[in-house]
């Protein structure tokens, strides 16, 4: 049989563990749960092991003032989304992305989190861009640089003029796409 261990007057985190006493389980045994006084003023029964091993540090208002904490983080309504972007938002204008330089906020966002920027290509053409992406380098240029390395590479040698003028055309007519629907058309 396990040795007692006398757990009175002993605190972990918030209890204070007032006596021992012993509740049966379902199989039928008796163990020995500790009768604890939390900070907050309620009586709670632990296990000794539970109490030791730092599982249960109170009578479970830590977690419950934890949650709340957690929660006051995450906006309820649209307008706090927007003005925790605004909050969180960093100045982008000015700094150069591969090819691109960021010229100013753009007005329209396409998703609340994120802000986006209007850039210009060295190749001259103007851009709306996440600040996500030109962060974490996902997008370098306009498209530019695709167009080249397609024109350049094996592949675009072995093609004939009629085909990389077709694969040139198709990359031009996405842009004018997402600048219809950036735009608003």
């Amino acid at each position: 049989m396990a040795r007692r261990i006398d757990e009175t007057g002993n605190r972990y985190g918030r209890l204070l563990v007032l006596r021992g006493e012993y509740k049966g389980l379902k199989d039928g045994k008796r163990y020995l749960h500790w009768r604890c006084l939390c900070d907050c003023g309620n009586f709670t029964t632990v296990r000794g092991g539970h109490l030791r091993d730092g599982k249960v540090v109170s009578c479970g208002c830590y977690n419950i003032e934890a949650a709340s904490k957690r929660a006051t983080g995450r906006p309820k309504t649209k307008r706090e989304l927007i003005l925790l972007r605004e909050a969180n938002k960093i100045d982008e204008v000015g700094n150069r992305y591969g090819r691109l330089v960021v010229i100013s906020e753009a007005k329209k966002h396409r998703k609340l989190r994120d802000v986006y920027w209007r850039v210009r290509c060295d190749c001259g053409n103007e851009k709306v861009v996440c600040g996500a992406k030109l962060r974490c380098g996902a997008t370098t240029s306009c498209g530019c640089y695709m167009r080249e390395r397609v024109r350049d590479s094996k592949l675009g040698k072995k093609l004939s003029e009629k085909t990389r003028e077709k694969i040139s055309n198709s990359m031009r007519g996405n842009q004018n796409r997402r600048a219809k629907i950036n735009r608003g058309a």
